[in-house]
Order: C-alpha cells, then structure tokens, then sequence
C-alpha cells in the first residue's frame, strides 16, 4: 500500500511543473491584459522556481535510475528513454509514469512503446 501511495506520488510530481507553468502563464496574461496589479509576485515566482527546479531534477534523477534498471525495456531503449527524459524532462516524465511507472497498468497495452518493435 505505502508503495502504491509513492508511485501515484510521483506521478503527481510529475504533473507539477505543467500545472505551475500553466497558472505562471494565466496570471502573467491576465496582469497584461487588463494592466491589474502583479497577481503572481516576483518573491513567490523565484521561491516556486528554485522549488520546481530542485524537484524536477529529484525527480529526473528517479526516472533516469527506474529508466536505466527497468526490465521491461529492451536495451536500445535503455539508451533512448534518458535521453528523452533529459531534452524533454517536465513534458516528457508524466508519459514515462503513465507508461511504465503507473499502478494496474496493463503490461501489453503500450508494447511497441516498451520494446521498440512492432508487432508483426
């Protein structure tokens, strides 16, 4: 149970950095359009980038090392998938959750993503 409750953890972590990035953008726009006084305050967006950016590298480290010791990924992918994770870090994390990383998920769905190979 603990450890289903850290995995749908990490899974949220991982939706983080889009969900801050996407309330940073709305507030920027409406401080723009309708000239309001700064509703995101430079304090708090500085505190919530260095938060951000020590979680996101937290967690690209995690990913990296469940990339690198997964055994349902074949050994091209192994190469593949932390490069991915490292060029597309934020974006790219909550796909490799859901993919690999996500409690009941079922192990043929995604199978040419996992291997590499298509199914002949």
């Amino acid at each position: 149970m603990a450890r289903k409750i850290l995995i749908w953890s990490f899974g949220l972590a991982s939706l983080l950095p889009i969900a801050v990035a996407a309330i940073w953008t709305v507030g920027i726009w409406i401080e723009v359009a309708f000239g309001a006084s700064p509703i995101v305050s430079k304090k708090f967006g500085l505190t919530a980038w260095l938060v951000l950016l020590a979680l996101g590298t937290a967690l690209l480290a995690v990913y990296i090392r469940h990339a690198l010791r997964n055994p349902q990924i074949t050994e091209e992918m192994r190469i593949i998938w932390p490069l991915i994770l490292v060029v597309g870090n934020g974006f790219v994390m909550p796909f490799y959750w859901w993919i690999y990383m996500r409690p009941g998920r079922k192990p043929d769905l995604l199978d040419p993503l996992r291997t590499g190979r298509l199914r002949a």
